[in-house]
């Protein structure tokens, strides 16, 4: 994955100085860190309308993660309601706990210590939302969603990595509010419909967060 910082061997405190799940800034991502799961995808059933309400998956498709040993993390979008996450185990599928949208975006995976796996949902460009880190926890079944930093306003497009317990996050861009448009031209007399107006600025920031379990 790509970073817009030099890659060389990053700095922390020890987990005795650290504060677990406090993101720290730091100077430079790390060297190495541990690759995506292989992705690929399967079909899921459709939409349907019905006596019941709307049921079914948009699109009609799910994201299959291997994680080794025969099994895999699939999400899927339904129609209506959160992300399902499946751990599917050879024949076997154990829902994990979810109340993450990520319909409008695409997923990527890494690996966690203790049998959990870090998701990264990236918004469809044009969306207003960014990048979303959640973990999941395939022991306690249930997905968590990750705050990142204050600092980090509507950030999207992160250079996303983990090595051992720790994530690091750089690059990417953030959005900025410049002022409001919308009623430049409208007449004395008449409404406006007001809109904040925006614009992407580069990052060039590194933050680091330890998750023990």
């Amino acid at each position: 994955m790509a970073s817009a910082h030099p890659q060389e061997v990053v700095t922390v405190a020890t987990p005795r100085d650290e504060q677990p799940g406090v993101w720290q800034p730091i100077d430079r991502v790390p060297s190495a860190s541990e690759p995506e799961l292989a992705r690929s995808e399967e079909v899921a059933p459709g939409r349907h309308d019905g006596n019941d309400g709307i049921s079914g998956f948009c699109p009609p498709r799910a994201d299959v993660f291997a994680l080794g040993t025969g099994r895999e993390l699939v999400l899927s979008e339904p129609c209506s309601g959160p992300t399902f996450v499946v751990l599917r185990d050879g024949a076997v599928n154990r829902r994990i706990e979810n109340g993450f949208f990520g319909v409008i975006g695409r997923w990527r995976a890494l690996p966690l210590p203790d049998d959990r796996v870090l998701l990264i949902n990236e918004a469809n460009p044009g969306s207003l939302l960014g990048t979303g880190l959640l973990v999941a926890d395939l022991r306690a079944g249930r997905v968590t969603y990750v705050d990142l930093p204050r600092e980090l306003r509507d950030p999207r497009r992160l250079d996303v990595q983990v090595a051992g317990d720790r994530i690091f996050i750089s690059g990417g861009a953030t959005r900025e509010a410049i002022g409001v448009g919308g009623c430049e031209n409208s007449p004395p007399q008449r409404g406006c419909d007001p809109y904040v107006k925006t614009v992407e600025r580069p990052n060039h920031r590194a933050w680091a967060i330890w998750l023990p379990r």
